[in-house]
């Protein structure tokens, strides 16, 4: 990835909003929960007081809006229970601004921030507590093929560049009957972007 990144510090007038593939998963994984029962883990993460402001608990990762903006889109620290964009606190964030290299096009960087997504998506869901997260499987196979990405298949030494049930499988170390057991239909609409 030809991305470069710098620690910004935000403040009252900086502006947050969602990298469309970053709302979509970020949907994704919190539907998961309730799909798995587990509306009260949920609340319970949300309703929990904030720790000692001066302690890191998010570590978000954006990418400016424009050079003359104090806004950003969030592309990674965003997939877990304790996430809540409306209340991003600036005392206890790590934030991460990311930018092309000048020899990347821009075409190159907007797939550089797809795969860095992706990747970050991957290293969140290794970690959560679902009890179902094969109920994300057939949104994040639309996903992968309306997002693509390279990161599929290198990961999984598939020959396909989006996610198959299969992979999902192996990436979560996991039976596919088991992926397959836990599955919904897809609710994700192409045209949700921001």
């Amino acid at each position: 990835m030809n991305l470069a990144s710098k620690t910004i510090i935000a403040n009252s007038k900086t502006q947050f909003s969602f990298h469309s593939l970053a709302k979509k998963l970020y949907k994704i994984i919190n539907e998961a929960y309730f799909f798995g029962g587990q509306q009260d883990f949920l609340a319970d993460m949300n309703a929990k007081p904030q720790p000692n402001r001066g302690l890191p608990i998010n570590n978000i990762s954006m990418i400016s809006q424009g050079s003359a903006t104090n806004a950003y889109r969030i592309i990674g620290g965003c997939f877990n229970p304790i996430f809540d964009i409306n209340h991003i606190y600036t005392e206890n964030t790590l934030f991460h601004s990311y930018s092309q290299y000048k020899k990347s096009s821009k075409a190159e960087f907007e797939q550089d921030i797809i795969d860095f997504i992706y990747m970050d998506f991957i290293r969140s869901i290794s970690v959560l507590s679902l009890k179902k997260p094969g109920a994300m499987e057939p949104q994040l196979r639309v996903l992968s093929k309306e997002y693509k990405s390279d990161i599929w298949n290198a990961l999984l030494d598939s020959n396909k560049s989006y996610l198959r049930q299969i992979d999902f499988a192996n990436l979560l170390d996991t039976e596919r009957d088991t992926i397959s057991k836990q599955c919904r239909p897809s609710t994700i609409k192409s045209e949700d972007h921001d």
